[in-house]
């Protein structure tokens, strides 16, 4: 029947009606034209074929125009229920054609639409998303500014180096999630680390460090992670720990270092542009992976470890003496205050040395009052060069104070023998006649000789006269049985 669908419908009607309608035409002509008389039977055979024929010409050409219908009715009841436009195929020519053509050119255009509307949903849902996401950043960004504010109002409410540090580590350690974080300074010479601070969650990665008896570590220039940060100034990420090839192995950490899973190292510099040290990061919790969305907020907290270790210079050499770099003696006691709670709440030794110049009253009674000074200046200069950063000094005539912090006894001997014989390498002459210099000392510790710190410097002061007793030149370490 496919056939009839290249015919107009009129010409298919036409054309499947006109047999039934020329067969009993003919049948009846041709009677009539032989002079054949029509019996019952044949009108009554002549009537069933003429049926028959228009029944089949009928179902021909219904079967041609309503196929096409309920494929176009199927295809639309299908488009209903699953708003899915699926074109239909129809290679004919009549008019059923045409609709297919037609709804076909309706189902390009719902489709055309919909990709249209699609578009615009996605880009309105991406222009959402960006703006979610715009303020999102700001928020975060309100929420870090916010954090680093009050931050800076704890710096500034505190003057206590360490205090200010181990809060800048714990504010780093809690912003980043890390197990544990450790601030390195570099040392005067440039050879060497000092661990400043340490703090984390992992206390078992700490646990040998807790008393603050944090190691020094040499290190040549650009070795490690931690020597390339300080030779490029950059921030470092290390994700394989210790396994990347760039990482270095020291002796005070090797116990720790298997349990450095990811590493991050950054660079803190001074407001000169000069590298102070590095902030090390370890084994971020989560994400388990450092990444570079991290680097803006620990450059902020670099910022502010920075701005600690300068201002502890500048308040170390402020109230310092330029000539010798001593304290004066009310900001030593000051300072003997802050170290003595420190010490009994980390419990750490503390040591105090009075050093005295033997026979200076003599010396002042055969010179005079500038040669005298002279000589006390030089023993005082020898004495701020030899103590550590840590370490504070102050004078009272011939009497030098040194406050050794996290100084055992042994250590602080050691100390007295090098500021002795430092300041004894040197004569001085006044009218031809020369005066060597001679040192006596004494010594007390925390909490050695005495569990109350008020009364250090004074069992310090006891050992040093003990020592005068004993003809000078010599340093006595306090004992409570003589």
């Amino acid at each position: 029947m496919s056939f009839l669908r290249n015919l107009s419908i009129k010409t298919r009607l036409l054309l499947t009606f006109l047999p039934s309608a020329a067969f009993p035409a003919a049948v009846l002509l041709y009677t009539s034209l032989s002079g054949a008389a029509l019996s019952t039977i044949g009108a009554a055979l002549l009537t069933v074929i003429t049926f028959a024929l228009f029944m089949l010409a009928v179902y021909f050409a219904s079967s041609s125009i309503l196929s096409p219908i309920y494929i176009i009715l199927a295809s639309l009841q299908n488009f209903r229920n699953t708003k899915q436009a699926k074109a239909l195929v129809d290679y004919s020519t009549d008019e059923i054609a045409e609709v297919t053509y037609e709804i076909n050119a309706l189902y390009r255009e719902w489709e055309e639409d919909i990709a249209a509307l699609t578009i615009d949903n996605l880009s309105q849902t991406r222009k959402t998303q960006e703006s979610i996401e715009e303020f999102s950043s700001e928020q975060e960004m309100h929420d870090q500014t916010k954090a680093l504010l009050e931050l800076a109002k704890q710096l500034n409410t505190s003057f206590d180096y360490t205090t200010n540090l181990e809060t800048l580590l714990d504010y780093a350690v809690e912003k980043i999630k890390v197990q544990w974080a450790s601030i390195l300074l570099i040392s005067e010479d440039r050879k060497e680390l000092q661990v400043a601070c340490l703090r984390g969650v992992e206390k078992t990665a700490i646990d040998n460090l807790e008393q603050r008896n944090y190691p020094a570590m040499r290190l040549k220039y650009g070795e490690g992670l931690a020597g390339e940060v300080i030779k490029t100034c950059t921030p470092l990420i290390a994700n394989k720990g210790h396994k990347d090839p760039r990482f270095k192995t020291f002796n005070e950490f090797s116990e720790n270092d298997e349990k450095t899973a990811s590493l991050m190292c950054s660079p803190i510099i001074s407001s000169k542009g000069v590298c102070l040290g590095v902030l090390n990061l370890v084994n971020r919790i989560s994400p388990p992976v450092f990444r570079n969305e991290d680097i803006p907020i620990i450059k902020d907290i670099c910022s502010f470890i920075a701005i600690a270790v300068e201002r502890n210079a500048q308040n170390a050499t402020l109230f310092k003496e330029k000539e010798t770099g001593l304290y004066p003696h009310n900001i030593w006691e000051s300072v003997f205050e802050d170290e003595a709670k420190r010490a009994l709440r980390y419990a750490q030794t503390l040591t105090v040395a009075v050093f005295a110049i033997d026979d200076f009253q003599k010396i002042l009674q055969e010179t005079s009052i500038e040669f005298a000074m002279q000589i006390k200046r030089f023993c005082a200069t020898e004495i701020s060069k030899i103590l550590r950063n840590t370490d504070s000094a102050s004078s009272i005539r011939e009497k030098f104070y040194c406050l050794l912090p996290s100084t055992d006894i042994l250590g602080s001997i050691y100390l007295a023998g090098r500021i002795k014989e430092a300041a004894e390498k040197k004569n001085f002459t006044y009218n031809s006649k020369k005066y060597k210099i001679r040192l006596a000392a004494g010594i007390a510790n925390f909490p050695e000789h005495t569990p109350d710190l008020k009364n250090l410097t004074p069992l310090a002061l006891e050992a040093l006269t003990r020592a005068q007793i004993d003809g000078g030149d010599k340093a006595v370490v306090y004992d409570s049985s003589k």
